[in-house]
């Protein structure tokens, strides 16, 4: 099989797990992924700062267009992880290495879905709450920062699926967060420790291919997924 048809296979397979409830969906989603940016008015992005506080550009994407998410590190399935260096557009020598762990929570109503494209399949994402996210500069301006991120009060939680990343159809995750300056050993002086904003993440996610026995198994429960959608559908 090819390298496309590998990832698809594994998509297709998480969603129809998925789909049998939301309760269900971190299980389904179990598994490491590879993370790329969103587009948006023809910029690439992973991360977004609302008020641009490290001066510049506002978006910033993965260094060699690839970050690594995981749902289930050390094989619990109610935490996931993202991890990786963010380059900021315009200037790639500004860069913060991404440290990321969120856990499972209850999904939210419909009206807390973060949706920019389809939700068509929201109740069969998975929904987190952030439990430790640090953005610790490394390179540029902001070497010597340290950020956290938390949930940003009253927006919608984390959440992952397909349209989930808020910019398309496609299977990713997406949330708003705040950040706070918690450290500074650097030069920088455009910020300053307790400054907070707001910004959010949008990354698409494929899976990392399955050695061929899994592979064999995820095919046969795509299977399964696309007869019940056609079901639910005839219904």
């Amino acid at each position: 099989m090819t390298s496309k048809t590998l990832k698809l296979a594994g998509v297709a397979a998480a969603v129809s797990m998925a789909l049998t409830s939301g309760a269900l969906a971190s299980t389904a989603y179990f598994g490491d992924y590879a993370a790329t940016s969103t587009t948006t008015r023809t910029t690439d992005h992973a991360f977004w700062f609302q008020s641009a506080p490290f001066g510049g550009d506002r978006e910033w994407q993965f260094q060699g267009g690839q970050g690594a998410f995981s749902v289930g590190a050390d094989g619990d399935s109610t935490v996931a992880s993202l991890t990786g260096t963010i380059v900021q557009n315009g200037s790639p020598e500004n860069m913060f290495s991404v440290s990321a762990m969120f856990d499972l929570a209850d999904g939210p109503n419909d009206a807390d879905r973060k949706c920019g494209g389809s939700c068509d399949d929201y109740d069969s994402w998975s929904f987190f709450d952030f439990a430790a996210v640090t953005l610790s500069g490394t390179g540029g301006i902001v070497d010597g920062l340290e950020v956290a991120l938390s949930t940003l009060p009253g927006a919608p939680l984390a959440q992952l699926g397909f349209g989930a990343n808020d910019k398309d159809e496609g299977f990713g995750f997406s949330t708003w967060f705040e950040w706070e300056v918690t450290a500074n050993t650097g030069s920088y002086d455009g910020v300053s420790i307790g400054d907070t904003g707001r910004g959010d993440i949008n990354i698409q996610l494929a899976p990392v291919p399955l050695p061929a026995g899994g592979l064999l198994l995820l095919s046969g429960l795509a299977g399964m997924g696309v007869m019940r959608r056609r079901r639910k559908t005839a219904a």
